[in-house]
């Protein structure tokens, strides 16, 4: 199955229909309330989920951006869980 929605491929490995590599702020809450399965820790999707900040640099950043920037940095709240059950599945640059 080929998709470009990761919401329609999360249902369709929650109804059974195959195996979906997708990002953990996706599927995290469903691997840990055990409505998806992990099969293959080891494996890399080829596909890197990344996401970038952009904003004007001006002399004064505004505290509200610079807040959600340095929020971007540390591990995201849906991976914590995650780290402390599969440490294996969250990228190295983030653990």
């Amino acid at each position: 199955m080929t998709c470009n929605s990761s919401m329609a491929l999360r249902h369709a490995a929650i109804q059974g229909a195959g195996i979906a590599c997708l990002p953990t702020y996706v599927v995290s809450e469903d691997i840990l309330e055990g409505r998806l399965n992990v099969v293959a820790p080891e494996y890399r999707c080829t596909i890197a989920h990344t996401l970038y900040a952009m904003y004007f640099r001006s002399k004064y950043i505004n505290p509200v951006i610079r807040s959600f920037i340095d929020f971007l940095g540390e591990v995201p709240p849906w991976d914590v869980a995650m780290m402390e059950r599969y440490p294996s599945l969250i990228p190295r640059s983030i653990a």
